[in-house]
């Protein structure tokens, strides 16, 4: 019942009706009685939705009691899944619902909460992340040396290695390809955007 007592818990602790809480959502408010029951339980993509509803992790809907934190995260979560284009931008309305979704381990959103993924464009790192693939991201997650990032500069969302020193940032390519580096001084305009937290295909291969 552990997933039951805390959808119920934590919507009572919202102040949300089970209406509001299922126009929230997407979803009826029978599916809301359902789960509150122990009837039925949320998909896992729901599971993600259901967490930002209540501004918390998907954790704290899906532990059971005395379970391990191991044993509580498996399965799939869903993302939406955005172009490079979009990487630093809130994207909503009309434009957030025509974005795919992919899913990725539900683990990995109970440590990275606020991740987002992008669709890989361009060599510049196809050694790592191969034109095609999703990359997904952290905003939280400040980058140290060496680590992949996503960077806004001049206008453009680049994913490159960083490397910080003297004043300047210098972003490095990985690719099979040659590639300039990228090199920023204090005064440039550039906004980092996150860390690479993971890598993976789009769809499952045939």
């Amino acid at each position: 019942m552990g997933v039951a007592e805390n959808i119920r818990r934590l919507r009572n602790e919202s102040e949300m009706t089970q209406e509001q809480l299922a126009e929230r959502i997407g979803v009826a408010r029978s599916t809301v009685a359902q789960w509150e029951r122990g009837w039925t339980k949320p998909r896992m993509g729901m599971v993600s939705r259901l967490a930002a509803a209540f501004g918390t992790t998907p954790s704290a809907i899906v532990a059971e009691p005395g379970a391990s934190h191991d044993d509580a995260f498996v399965g799939p979560a869903i993302l939406t899944l955005h172009s490079i284009a979009d990487a630093g931008s809130d994207v909503t309305g009309a434009t957030q619902e025509a974005a795919r979704k992919t899913e990725v381990p539900i683990s990995l959103l109970v440590r990275h909460p606020h991740a987002r993924a992008v669709l890989m464009e361009g060599d510049a790192m196809d050694r790592m992340c191969p034109p095609g693939m999703v990359v997904v991201f952290d905003p939280d997650l400040e980058p140290t040396n060496g680590r992949i990032a996503v960077v806004e500069t001049s206008g453009q969302i680049v994913i490159r290695r960083l490397f910080r020193g003297n004043g300047t940032m210098l972003l490095v390519a990985d690719s099979h390809q040659a590639h300039d580096d990228i090199v920023l001084a204090g005064g440039d305009d550039a906004r980092l955007l996150g860390t690479v937290i993971w890598v993976q295909c789009p769809k499952e291969l045939a």
